[in-house]
């Protein structure tokens, strides 16, 4: 099954639990490219034309 996480980067360990978990479960997981720790917390490490290329891919991860 594939299964798309969706949420607030606030709850980033919950993301990590359940990717890992759902992947070892056989499943193919989608989520989020980047996080809050990856940027040392910034959560202002993009610009409005990444944001838009960030959103967009992650909308699609719903569609396919």
């Amino acid at each position: 099954m594939r299964i798309t996480l969706c949420g607030s980067a606030k709850f980033e360990g919950m993301f990590h639990k359940w990717n890992k978990d759902l992947t070892l479960s056989g499943h193919t997981v989608y989520a989020l490219a980047v996080y809050p720790s990856f940027m040392e917390g910034d959560k202002n490490w993009y610009d409005e034309k990444q944001k838009s290329i960030l959103d967009q891919i992650h909308f699609e991860k719903f569609i396919k």
